[in-house]
């Protein structure tokens, strides 16, 4: 660092490093200053977002009644918080000069002069800053999803996968991985969160597993858009500002993609089990009951959450399969419907 030797080239550059510290701190000191004192609108501006946060954490706090229990019985989201919000800053206005009506030594021509205050936010200030962009696609992501509940595309995807039923389960997770980080690449991220977990969600109901186990990995690989600038919004602002042709985009993020495959896939079968212990009893029968049946007694079986043993013959209708005309003593283990 140059300590007794004031002379040398490590005493003159931890010098400059120095000067150019006390310079920088002079200048933000300077532009400090230039921002004058806090006005009305900033503090209104502040004051409303630390009553949104106020609102949304004790909405439903959990250790106590929210106030969205104590005002009414319907059933509040976020969403009414933060259009809350949005009302307000459209009827507060950005400054205080409306007190001069309320004070007394407040002169005529000064509130002839007075003029109209706007609101802390105007339509001229959202059209202009809000990202709309984004919001369509996060709206897009949405509907994407809610469509393909509603044709039944997210089901018919899950139960096809039933050829995966004799597969090692981390098999199983590494496709899942493999697929999802496949598919980020050309869409949203949320996009396809919202496709795919519902579909995840039908397929550990038609495998027997927990749930989590597959979803938890899916949610994170949904993140990992390396590839293409049309992955996510972070990779097209890049590919933007610093000129990135789409074919070194993609070269360059096969590293990243290896290594970030790896600790996902890795990671939640080992960590994760210690984190959500039920992984480790995810396939294990929760119940055993055994009930003695009479004659034309038909027993409802959901195939996908119940394996039937029969210890003799008995009378089972099947969703979606002939009914089964007989009798005896059966067996079923099923999972639990929440993990």
């Amino acid at each position: 660092m140059g300590m007794f030797r004031p002379n040398s080239e490590a005493a003159r550059r931890v010098n400059k490093a120095s000067s150019g510290s006390e310079t920088t701190m002079k200048v933000i000191k300077e532009q400090y200053r230039n921002l004058g004192p806090i006005t009305f609108h900033e503090k209104a501006s502040g004051l409303l977002f630390i009553l949104a946060v106020f609102l949304y954490i004790f909405r439903r706090p959990g250790f106590m009644p929210g106030w969205a229990e104590l005002l009414t019985n319907m059933k509040v989201k976020d969403g009414v918080t933060s259009i809350f919000i949005v009302v307000l800053m459209f009827i507060l206005p950005m400054c205080c000069d409306f007190l001069k009506f309320f004070s007394s030594s407040s002169s005529y021509e000064e509130l002839a002069a007075s003029k109209p205050s706007p609101s802390i936010v105007t339509w001229n200030i959202l059209k202009e800053k809000i990202p709309w962009g984004l919001l369509f696609l996060l709206g897009g992501g949405f509907a994407l999803a809610e469509g393909s509940k509603a044709t039944g595309l997210s089901a018919m995807i899950g139960s096809s996968l039933e050829g995966l039923h004799g597969l090692n389960h981390a098999v199983v997770l590494l496709v899942v991985v493999l697929v999802t980080q496949f598919i980020t690449e050309f869409t949203s991220n949320v996009a396809i969160a919202n496709l795919i977990l519902p579909v995840l969600a039908n397929m550990a109901r038609v495998l027997h597993i927990d749930p989590r186990y597959l979803m938890v990995p899916a949610t994170l690989a949904c993140s990992m858009a390396f590839h293409m600038p049309v992955g996510t919004p972070p990779n097209a602002i890049v590919a933007g500002v610093a000129h990135i042709p789409t074919s070194k985009m993609a070269v360059g993020g096969i590293g990243p993609k290896i290594i970030t495959t790896l600790i996902v896939w890795g990671a939640y079968p080992t960590w994760g089990a210690v984190i959500f212990p039920a992984l480790t009893l995810s396939t294990a029968p929760v119940q055993n009951t055994t009930t003695t049946l009479a004659n034309n007694v038909t027993l409802a079986c959901n195939t996908s959450y119940n394996a039937i043993q029969t210890l003799s013959n008995f009378n089972c209708s099947l969703p979606n399969l002939p009914s089964l005309n007989m009798t005896g003593s059966v067996t079923c283990n099923y999972l639990p419907l929440k993990s």
